[in-house]
Order: structure tokens, then sequence, then C-alpha cells
């Protein structure tokens, strides 16, 4: 069936309407870059991708690929040019990026002006507001639990004193207000050198890794390693 659905789909449309007159599931992967081994929803499809940069031409519909335990047949719907992406590529997520960061300042105006206890300023704030807590945070989180990435407002959670309130910080997936119940402070360390040795040996494992990339960039090298493998 799937050999049958690609010798049938010659173009966009074909492929299109025949997955429709067979009810197959369509999924759709953007930013696909030419080193990628992963494709979104598939994981591991090096050999898509590869057809992508190597073969495909806008339109194209692959054979068959034997993707895990699922046939999987491709169809490149675009490319995008190194460098400054057209404003109608990315409109969208401007747009929305722009929306979220003015609907933040809202939020963050409104809880600069609350004052209470944590719980206060919620029921005061009105709807849409959670109140969140742990004892799991270190210097090392980037993330808060149940809200997400948020390095922001951590590194200003390790720069308050107990009973401290943070001012209202935007963070990737919201407006947060921070309560310091306690900070445990680590115990002074007499002798470092076992983590200055971790230190060098950590460094020394990179070193090759950082000359390959600074000769690259200095060198101006284009990887075409996507050709190949």
């Amino acid at each position: 069936k799937a050999d049958y659905f690609a010798g049938t789909s010659s173009n966009a449309n074909d492929f299109t309407t025949n997955a429709a007159n067979d009810t197959l599931v369509v999924l759709e992967a953007e930013d696909i870059e030419q080193n990628d081994y992963n494709v979104p929803q598939l994981g591991s499809a090096r050999q898509i991708v590869s057809w992508l940069f190597n073969t495909a031409e806008e339109g194209q519909v692959s054979s068959v690929y034997e993707i895990g335990d699922q046939y999987v047949i491709a169809l490149m719907t675009g490319e995008v040019e190194e460098g400054t992406a057209d404003l109608a590529l990315v409109k969208l997520e401007v747009e929305k990026k722009v929306k979220d960061e003015k609907i933040g300042q809202l939020i963050v105006d409104k809880l600069a002006g609350l004052e209470g206890t944590i719980d206060e300023r919620a029921a005061a704030f009105g709807d849409d507001v959670s109140v969140y807590e742990s004892s799991e945070l270190s210097l090392n989180s980037y993330s808060l639990p149940s809200v997400g990435t948020a390095p922001e407002a951590v590194g200003s959670l390790f720069a308050m004193n107990n009973g401290d309130f943070s001012k209202p910080i935007l963070t990737e997936n919201g407006v947060v207000v921070l309560n310091l119940i306690n900070l445990t402070r680590a115990p002074e360390i007499a002798d470092y050198t076992s983590y200055k040795y971790t230190l060098e040996q950590t460094m020394e494992s990179r070193a090759s890794f950082y000359i390959s990339e600074s000769i690259n960039d200095w060198a101006a090298i284009e990887d075409s390693r996507y050709k190949f493998y």
C-alpha cells in the first residue's frame, strides 16, 4: 500500500489528495537542518533528512522509508535559505512573541501593585493564578516546577533573603512572583582539590571540540558532512 501511494503521488497535490482518500496520517515537521538525525514526531530518520538536502526539490515526493515500525513517505514542502528569514515565514511567530510580551508586561504591572502574603496576592489578582511550592531547587536549576524553564527566576531567588518577595518576573512561560521561605546555604569547603581536578578533566575533554569549532569559525569552513552520511 505504501509503495502504491508513493507511486501514485507525483506531486504535492497528489500527495494531499491520496492521503485524504486513504485516511492516512499526515505529520508536519518544520525547521529541519542539514545535520539533523531526528525528525519531529518520527524520531531517528536520518535517511529522510539526507534525501531532503541532497536529492529533493520543492513539491517532490519521496520513495517509501521504513522508520522503526512505520512506513513513511515524505513530501518536501519548501526550503529556507541561510540568512535573515523572510517576514512572511516568521510573521506568526513574531506576532505571538510580541503579544506574549505585551500581555506579560500588563501582568507584571498589575502584580507589582499588590501586597500581602503570596496567597493574598494571588486572590487579589483574580483568575488564572496558581500558587506552587518547591523545596528541591538548587543554584544549578534552570526551571521551576509547574512553571518550566525560568533561569532568570531561579537566579533572582538565590539573591534573596528568607521571607523576601521578588518583583514580578516575566519568564518564557508566564509571570512569576517568588517568596523565599528558607534558603539553606552550602557548607564551607576547606579543600577544593577534588573539585579543581574534576573541572580540569572536564575542560580538557572539551578542549578538542572548542579548538575545532574555533578553527571552523576562523577559517569559514562549510560543514558538508550531510552530503555523505
